[in-house]
């Protein structure tokens, strides 16, 4: 991928034409972001999407949206990630783009360690913090039962068998 993306680039110096500069900047922008060289990704990705906006090319725009919010959210700056995402998956669903759309909000939704939902996360993170089940439970307002149904199935997940090691898990996965 990375010779055809500096094919394209070359393509793109000899011919002059906008669109096709702004195509070898996309394929230039992902295959630096497969590569783990978001930076790069994010320059030539801001150039390409620069060049579809001043063409209203709404479709491309959005797509360079995605790689710069994929750009982004490797970079850590999960804010701005989830700016671009948000707003290439309203664009694409404006457009009918459903495939593309889809990839935008599968990319919107968090994706948690071993499988934990959202709020097995949110227990997680308290006990991590060294709360009791019912300091938990009052916490998320739910019952003491359900924590402890939440704990068993952290602890399934995870494979441990104590809230040390889920805490540790935490801890070591960066969830609190």
């Amino acid at each position: 991928a990375a010779a055809l993306a500096a094919e394209l680039q070359s393509i793109a110096a000899s011919f002059g034409c906008p669109s096709v500069h702004a195509r070898a900047d996309y394929a230039a922008a992902v295959v630096a972001l497969e590569s783990a060289d978001a930076s790069a990704a994010m320059s030539a990705v801001r150039r390409a999407c620069a060049v579809w906006e001043r063409l209203g090319a709404r479709y491309e725009t959005a797509r360079c949206r995605v790689v710069l919010g994929r750009a982004l959210r490797a970079l850590g700056d999960e804010e701005s990630a989830v700016t671009e995402l948000s707003a290439a998956q309203r664009s694409l669903a404006e457009l009918g783009a459903a495939p593309a759309e889809r990839e935008a909000a599968e990319l919107l939704s968090p994706t948690y360690p071993n499988g934990l939902t959202a709020r097995e996360v949110d227990v997680l993170r308290l006990v991590a913090a060294g709360r009791t089940n019912p300091e938990i439970a009052a916490l998320l307002f739910i019952s003491e039962k359900t924590v402890a149904r939440h704990l068993s199935n952290i602890f399934a997940k995870l494979e441990v068998t104590s809230r040390t090691a889920a805490a540790s898990f935490a801890f070591d996965h960066r969830i609190g």
